[in-house]
């Protein structure tokens, strides 16, 4: 899998899998449609090509919008917590283990709200 696609509906992602493309002319994207309320998963591929694939540029957030526009869903940008728990052991003197749990301060939380992008690649 190559990336997660969170969308302006919390109970569906998608799941990028593989982009085959042919230089300059188009590329074949194959994802994952995902309903967390059904727990279902199917399979999807769309194409672009054409002005479509050349709007495509360095920034892979345009495929990203492209899987949501199909769907008539807008691309909210993944934001990192403030926070990650960090698991691990440490011994005791018997012998035995502890677990321990802490909370560290995540260095790529930015605390700036997500980009939601709604319809980028038909303006």
């Amino acid at each position: 899998m190559i990336a997660t696609i969170d969308t302006s509906n919390p109970n569906i992602s998608f799941f990028l899998e593989n982009i085959s493309i042919i230089p300059n002319v188009q590329a074949d994207i194959n994802y994952l449609f995902y309903d967390k309320t059904s727990g279902t998963t199917t399979k999807q591929t769309i194409k672009i090509s054409g002005e479509e694939y050349r709007r495509w540029s360095n920034d892979d957030r345009y495929i990203f919008i492209c899987i949501c526009n199909k769907h008539n869903l807008s691309f909210v940008e993944h934001i990192e917590p403030e926070f990650i728990e960090w698991n691990y052991c440490l011994p005791n003197e018997d012998g035995t283990f502890r677990n321990i749990k802490e909370m560290i301060k995540n260095p790529k939380y930015t605390g700036l709200p997500p980009i939601v992008v709604k319809n980028e690649t038909n303006t």
